[in-house]
């Protein structure tokens, strides 16, 4: 399967709590976490729940039978982030982050390995991109490991440039930074607690990343068996 054979719809409101992303092969249902291809030869599928500079908390869910883009609810309300996210957020299809694969004295969230896509674009909300990963940061949240992989999709006007996390400074200075601090500090209002990371808060490569996103792909597979 190809991206080019994908199709989505939006139906609901944004802000609502009916708003819903489905997608759509030859006109029949399929799953954005299980039907989408996980790579096109070295470059990986991102599916974007949450654009650049918004705040609708978007996300893939588990519960319905196609994995539907949802809100995530809190106080059966739709979630919103205190603040804009400054880049665009989504999920690499076919992966999958196990509750009982141990790292850091913890398991796994038990979804799809985070994107964090740092491009110049705001990317659509439901919409599906190749991406190279870059680099990635080994974020503690509530007790579980959920992977951020840093990402840029193919049609970013630096995308022959940037190739590991290094040069991401060069043409996008303070970015890691940023990504840092968002995450560490995005859910203080809620509990006042910070996240915290792992691997001394240091971004680790793009061959690291791409180990741990494979892994997290082979976890996919034996759940799937």
């Amino acid at each position: 399967m190809s991206l080019q054979n994908i199709d989505y719809s939006v139906s609901g409101h944004l802000g609502n709590e009916d708003f819903q992303i489905d997608y759509f092969k030859d006109n029949k249902r399929v799953s954005p976490w299980n039907d989408i291809p996980f790579q096109i030869g070295t470059l990986y599928s991102l599916v974007v729940e949450i654009p650049k500079f918004s705040k609708d908390k978007i996300e893939m869910s588990k519960q319905h039978p196609f994995n539907s883009l949802v809100y995530d609810l809190k106080d059966n309300c739709p979630r919103m982030y205190h603040g804009p996210i400054n880049w665009n957020y989504g999920f690499i299809p076919q992966t999958w982050e196990n509750p009982n694969l141990k790292k850091f004295n913890c398991g796994g969230d038990n979804d799809p390995i985070d994107v964090v896509e740092i491009g110049h674009s705001v990317l659509e909300r439901g919409s599906i991109h190749q991406v190279r990963a870059l680099g990635c940061l080994a974020m503690i949240d509530q007790g579980e490991y959920d992977w951020k992989i840093i990402a840029l999709n193919k049609n970013d006007k630096h995308f022959e440039n940037i190739h590991d996390i290094q040069d991401i400074h060069k043409y996008y200075p303070k970015t890691l930074n940023g990504i840092l601090e968002w995450f560490r500090w995005y859910k203080y209002p809620d509990n006042e607690r910070l996240n915290i990371f792992e691997l001394d808060e240091k971004f680790q490569d793009a061959n690291f990343s791409e180990g741990i996103i494979d892994e997290t792909h082979q976890q996919w597979i034996l759940r799937e068996k």
